[in-house]
């Protein structure tokens, strides 16, 4: 009876993580879909605009101005092979 009411519990626990993960993680408009199926209520945008709910709560901006892309220059040095390095082996030293 203790194995059998300890596999219960742990099957309720991983159904319900399933059902949470799969409710979190599915589009804004199949949770809109499902909850209108269900016959509950229309939800509340979770987001700014509702669209992904991922944002945090507030009114949608009406129109985002783009900003100004700033260029910069990135200059890779390459690090000096340790001596001994399969790659210096062989050289001479100034060249490493």
């Amino acid at each position: 009876m203790n194995a059998l009411l300890q596999n219960g519990l742990v099957a309720v626990v991983v159904i319900t993580a399933f059902a949470y993960s799969a409710w979190v993680l599915m589009p804004a408009h199949w949770r809109r879909a499902l909850a209108r199926l269900w016959g509950r209520q229309e939800l509340a945008a979770a987001g700014g605009c509702g669209g992904c709910g991922g944002c945090s709560p507030g009114p949608a901006k009406a129109k985002l101005e783009p900003q100004a892309v700033a260029e910069a220059v990135i200059t890779v040095h390459r690090r000096p092979k340790p001596p001994g390095h399969p790659a210096t082996a062989g050289q001479h030293p100034s060249k490493r």
